[in-house]
C-alpha cells in the first residue's frame, strides 16, 4: 500500500508507481468545490498510467460536508470504477469505512493474478525479501538470494524481478541501464527520498537548482548511503523531473524545473502575436508538471535566465519560440519568430568560408584527418557538397522547424499521458487572435476542400487549407502514416554514446526528433556506456535489427570494451554486408580512424561536434547527412 503526495509538485513523482495490477482508491472531500473535476484528473491519471485498473471512488469526510458528484457520468466514461462509497472519519458515527473495507475485499477477490499459480520457491523468494529490513539491495545481491532458495535460473531470476516490480514489493527498472543494479524493497523509500529532494529549502531558495554534493545535507545518511544518491536523481532523470548542467559537468549539478519561480522574467526580446507563427493547445483537463516536462525534454535550447515554472524561450538555428502555459485557461501557446533564410530543409546556412566553421581551414573528402594509408571511404552521408557547404537551395521558412521540434516534444508528452490529449490550434496569418482547429483543416484537406471559409469579426476570410497545415509542420510530417503504410517505413536506428557525450546527444535530440516525425527513422539507444558492463539481451537484440547505426565518437566511447567487443562489431559487420549502414558522429577530438576511418564520418569532413559554432550548424549537417544515408539504406534494403 502506498499513498500519493498531494501537492502539485509530487504529482510528477506519481508515475513511479503508477501501474497496472493495482487497485486504486480516489478519495474526494467537498471543500474545494471542485469534485467532479478532482475526480477526472484522478481517473485520467488511472486510466493512462495503471491500464484502467479497478478504482474505488471515496467521498471522505461526507458527514462533515456533503457534496455530489455525477456518479452515473463518470461510471460511463470510466467503466473500471467498481464504487462509490461514502466515509467519515468522525467517531461513533455511521462512517462507511466497514462500507469500504468490504468493496476493497470485494474487488480484490476478482483481480486477476491475485490467485495465479506462484512456483513455491518463487513464493518464498518474494516472502524473504518482504521481511528484509534494508530499504534496498543490489540486482547482484538479489540474484544471490534467489540461488540461495532454490532459483538458479538468470532468467527465471528477471522474469520474478518483474513479477515483483508489477506488485511493487521489490522495484527494480530492470530496462534502464543505469537504474537497473539497484532493487528497491520499500516503494516508499523513493518516494520519500524524492519528495524530500524536490521539497528542501536549499533548492527552494536556489529555485531549483541541485547539486549532487547537496544530497548529504538533505537526506538521512542512514536510509540514504551516498553511493544511493547518483540512484535517486538519475531515477529523477529518467521521468523528467530534472536535468543535468552540461556546461559544468564535474559539478554534477541539475535543474528541476518544478521548483523555477513562478514570475515570468522580463523576455530579452518581445514576441509580436502578428509577427509569428502561432500555435496553441486546449486542455479540457491540463496534467501537472507538463511544462516543467516540456523544458527538460529542450533544455539544450535555452537559457537559465529565460525559463519559469510555467514558460520557456527556446532558440534554435536562428529562430526562437515562446512556450507558455496558462493553467487557468488550459491552454499552452507557441510563439515563434523566424527569418526566411537557406536551406533544402530549412537549415541554418553553414559558415562562410571553406569549411564548416568558417575558420578556412579545409578538411579532408575522407572525413578522417587520420585515414589510414591506402584505405577506401564508404561514404555515409555528409553534406550535399562534403566539406565546402550546401549550395544554394530555394528559399524556406525555419520557424516551421522551430514549431515541428516543439509539437514532437508534445507529442511524446501526450503520448504518455493520453487520456489528457489536447485539441491542437494554429491562428490564422494576420488574424493572430483568431484560431482555427488543426484537425478541422486536416478533415478538410483529407476531402480535398482546398479553402476554409471563418468568420473574423464583421468578415469573411478564405484560409488556404494545405498552406496553413504546411507552415506548422516540416515537409512529409503529415504523410508518414502513409509512408509507413507502405514501403517507406521508419528504419530502426541504434545510437551508441558515452554518460559523458549525453549533451550531445541530448543536442543532436532536435534533429533526430525531426526524422522521426517525418517518418524516416524509429531511434533506439543504450542510455550509458561504461568499459566492461555486461548487459542483458535486450541491446544485443536491438542491435541486430537496426538498420542504421549512429556512434557518437569520442576517446571515452572508443575506450569501452563494450563498445569495441560487442556493438562495434556487430555494426560493422551489418554495414559491409550491406545490411544497414554505421555512420560515426564525431562529437569531440578523438583518434577513431583506428575503429572507423574507413568510414565518411559525420558532420562534413568528419570534424567534431565541438568545434562548430554554432553548434545548431553541426547538429543540422548531421541531419542532413543521415537523410541520405537513410535514402541510401532504403535503395539497399529494397534490392534486398
Amino acid at each position: 500500500m502506498w499513498d500519493f503526495g498531494g501537492q502539485e509538485i509530487q504529482h510528477a513523482t506519481h508515475q513511479f508507481f503508477l501501474t497496472e495490477r493495482s487497485l486504486y482508491l480516489v478519495v474526494l472531500n467537498g471543500r474545494a468545490g471542485a469534485e467532479d473535476e478532482e475526480a477526472e484528473y484522478w481517473l485520467k491519471f488511472v486510466k493512462t498510467f495503471g491500464a484502467s485498473s479497478p478504482t474505488i471512488v471515496v467521498l471522505n469526510k461526507f458527514k462533515v460536508q456533503p457534496f455530489q458528484i455525477n456518479r452515473r457520468a463518470l461510471h460511463k466514461k470510466y467503466p473500471f470504477i467498481r464504487a462509490f462509497v461514502e466515509t467519515d472519519c468522525k467517531p461513533k458515527t455511521k462512517n462507511g469505512i466497514p462500507e469500504l473495507k468490504q468493496e476493497i475485499e470485494s474487488a480484490l477477490a476478482v483481480m486477476e493474478y491475485v490467485r495465479a499459480d506462484f512456483p513455491a520457491g518463487w513464493f518464498q523468494i518474494k516472502e524473504r525479501l518482504a521481511e528484509m529490513k534494508e530499504p534496498f539491495i543490489s540486482f547482484a545481491e538479489y540474484r544471490k538470494l534467489c540461488a540461495g532458495l532454490g532459483e538458479n535460473d538468470p532468467q527465471a531470476q528477471e522474469r520474478l524481478a518483474g513479477f515483483l516490480n508489477a506488485l511493487g514489493i521489490a522495484l527494480n527498472f530492470r530496462e534502464d541501464l543505469q537504474l537497473r543494479e539497484e532493487t528497491v524493497l520499500n516503494p516508499h523509500w523513493i518516494t520519500q527520498g524524492v519528495y524530500q529532494i524536490i521539497t528542501s529549502k536549499a533548492l527552494a531558495e536556489r529555485q531549483g537548482e541541485l547539486r549532487r554534493a547537496d544530497l548529504a545535507g538533505i537526506l538521512p545518511k542512514k536510509a540514504y548511503p551516498p553511493r544511493m544518491h547518483g540512484f535517486l536523481i538519475e531515477l529523477m532523470r529518467k521521468f523528467e523531473l530534472c536535468f543535468p548542467f552540461h556546461d559544468d559537468p564535474a559539478e554534477h549539478r541539475y535543474l528541476v524545473p518544478e521548483l523555477l519561480g513562478k514570475e515570468q522574467p522580463a523576455l530579452k526580446d518581445p514576441f509580436p502575436p502578428s509577427e509569428c507563427l502561432n500555435f496553441r493547445y486546449d486542455y479540457r483537463l491540463m496534467p501537472e508538471g507538463l511544462l516543467p516536462r516540456f523544458i527538460t525534454r529542450t533544455h539544450t535550447m535555452s537559457e537559465q535566465s529565460e525559463r519559469w515554472r510555467t514558460g520557456v524561450v527556446l532558440r534554435w538555428e536562428g529562430c526562437r519560440a515562446l512556450v507558455k502555459a496558462d493553467k487557468q485557461e488550459r491552454q499552452v501557446i507557441v510563439r515563434v519568430l523566424g527569418e526566411q533564410v537557406l536551406g533544402s530543409t530549412g537549415d541554418p546556412p553553414v559558415p562562410s568560408g571553406d569549411s564548416p566553421d568558417g575558420t578556412g581551414e579545409v578538411i579532408p573528402a575522407s572525413g578522417n584527418t587520420d585515414l589510414p594509408s591506402g584505405a577506401s571511404a564508404i561514404p555515409v552521408g555528409g553534406s550535399p557538397t562534403g566539406a565546402g557547404g550546401s549550395p544554394a537551395p530555394p528559399f524556406v521558412q525555419k520557424r516551421r522547424r522551430l514549431l515541428a521540434v516543439i509539437r514532437e516534444n508534445f507529442d511524446q508528452i501526450h503520448a504518455e499521458m493520453k487520456e489528457f490529449k489536447p485539441t491542437e490550434c494554429v491562428a490564422l496569418e494576420g488574424h493572430p487572435e483568431e484560431w482555427v482547429s488543426c484537425r478541422e483543416l486536416e478533415v478538410f484537406e483529407k476531402r480535398r476542400e482546398t479553402e476554409l471559409r471563418k468568420q473574423v469579426g464583421e468578415d469573411v476570410v478564405s484560409v488556404n487549407v494545405t498552406k496553413v497545415l504546411d507552415e506548422t509542420d516540416v515537409p512529409g510530417a503529415r504523410r508518414k502514416d502513409e509512408a509507413r503504410a507502405g514501403e517507406e517505413r521508419p528504419l530502426k536506428l541504434f545510437i551508441s554514446y558515452a554518460h559523458e557525450d549525453e549533451r550531445w546527444r541530448a543536442r543532436l535530440a532536435p534533429n533526430l526528433g525531426l526524422l522521426h516525425r517525418e517518418g524516416l527513422i524509429e531511434v533506439w539507444c543504450d542510455l550509458e556506456i561504461k568499459p566492461g558492463d555486461k548487459w542483458d539481451d535486450e541491446i544485443k537484440r536491438k542491435l541486430d535489427e537496426a538498420e542504421l547505426y549512429l556512434f557518437l565518437m569520442s576517446t571515452d566511447l572508443l575506450v569501452s570494451d563494450y563498445v569495441q567487443q560487442t556493438e562495434l562489431p556487430v555494426a560493422r559487420s551489418r554495414h559491409e554486408e550491406n545490411k544497414a549502414r554505421l555512420v560515426p558522429v564525431v562529437v569531440r577530438r578523438c583518434s577513431w580512424a583506428g575503429s572507423v576511418g574507413d568510414i565518411q564520418g559525420l558532420p562534413s569532413g568528419g570534424r567534431p561536434m565541438i568545434d562548430w559554432k554554432p553548434y545548431d550548424s553541426a547538429c543540422f549537417d548531421v541531419e542532413e547527412g543521415l537523410r541520405k544515408t537513410i535514402a541510401e539504406v532504403r535503395k539497399i534494403l529494397r534490392r534486398c
